[in-house]
């Protein structure tokens, strides 16, 4: 269960203006294998801290969310798209201001399919992580910040 006391109390002991809000299972294997836990992290627990910034007059909320949302084939983006569908419900809301930022491929991030690209390449291939289709981008830890924080300005008014 998501501990909403806990919530509370950290929310009541800090002056708290922006919440930025992962709800980060997002490794896909991981998460297909505990589709109850990627609900309860990724949808039960955003619905959480949502209803807590209303109740504790948090300005600003962000939810850092997936590409994997935008056409969901798997459990991973399935959860991380009810979560932006909760911060959508709760937009009609005066407060807090709310945001979604979506991006995947975070470059050597906890589960960047980088390394395993790189191994591939190493061992003379083949690269079978995407399909010859397929193109990839990637961007730095320090890109993904500027874009949630650029994506926080936007919300503020």
């Amino acid at each position: 269960m998501i501990d909403e006391a806990r919530l509370d109390a950290v929310l009541s002991s800090h002056a708290v203006d922006v919440i930025f809000h992962a709800a980060a299972y997002k490794h896909v294997p991981l998460v297909e294998l505990n589709f109850g836990e990627a609900i309860r992290n990724n949808v039960l627990g955003t619905d959480a801290v949502l209803r807590a910034a209303i109740r504790h007059g948090v300005g600003q909320f962000v939810l850092l969310s997936t590409d994997k949302a935008a056409a969901p084939v798997s459990i991973m983006g399935a959860s991380k798209r009810l979560a932006e569908l909760l911060v959508s419900a709760y937009s009609t809301r005066p407060a807090p201001i709310l945001s979604v930022v979506r991006f995947g491929n975070v470059f050597a991030s906890s589960g960047s399919l980088v390394p395993v690209i790189l191994a591939q390449i190493d061992r003379g291939g083949p690269v079978t992580v995407t399909s010859p289709a397929a193109t990839r981008f990637f961007m730095t830890t320090s890109e993904a910040a500027e874009l949630v924080i650029t994506v926080a300005g936007f919300g503020v008014s």
